[in-house]
């Protein structure tokens, strides 16, 4: 797996640079800590496990997040203000949606779907109260599905079910909430091939 990176500020120079090697990559997602510390999360194929990897003043340090079957598929990154980072991701031995959390030195681990085929794709992102927001295709329903931490507790609720006419919308999501705390949601509906748009205008 390699990183591309504009780090002279000109628009035709790019630094690019092994992060790590082997048949791992897939689904990396990444995001930029406050001092410029770049953390990127990714599959690794062979050993089945989400990876992390994170610039050091010395290259590259490289950590399994979780091994616990197959793991790591269908990743999104971000931080909060206190640049906490966050991970969403599917658990595919178990078919179930999972997030990591990196608290200090340590990543925090929880279920987050339980039920059966519950994640494809997902979209994380943390305001800044520190509520998580992750949109996901429920590959069991077909439905887009949103689940919210607030407080520690989870909120599962259903955005798009399609009219219950289909069975694959919410593909590909993109999760974003604004400056008042309206969540916004863009998605593909498989079935009749268009892009869909969500809004909530209260989070409630």
């Amino acid at each position: 797996m390699k990183l591309s990176a504009n780090e002279s500020g000109s628009k035709d120079e790019w630094t690019v640079e092994l992060v790590d090697k082997g048949l791992v990559g897939e689904y990396a997602s990444h995001v930029i800590e406050s001092n410029g510390k770049v953390h990127i999360a990714y599959f690794d194929y062979i050993n089945g496990n989400l990876r992390h990897a994170q610039k050091g003043p010395d290259g590259w340090l490289i950590e399994t997040v979780d091994q616990e079957g197959t793991v790591g598929q269908y990743i999104s990154m971000a931080k909060d203000k206190e640049d906490k980072i966050y991970i969403s991701y599917r658990d595919q031995g178990k078919n179930r949606l999972k997030i990591a959390v990196l608290d200090g030195n340590n990543w925090n681990i929880e279920v987050v779907d339980n039920e059966p085929f519950a994640s494809l794709d997902t979209s994380i992102f943390v305001d800044d109260g520190g509520t998580v927001y992750i949109g996901y295709y429920n590959f069991n329903q077909g439905y887009l599905k949103l689940a919210t931490r607030s407080n520690n507790q989870w909120k599962i609720e259903v955005v798009d079910d399609g009219q219950k006419k289909s069975n694959a919308v919410g593909g590909f999501p993109s999760v974003k909430v604004d400056s008042i705390g309206r969540i916004h949601i863009s998605y593909i509906d498989s079935v009749n091939y268009i892009l869909k748009y969500a809004v909530k205008q209260d989070n409630t």
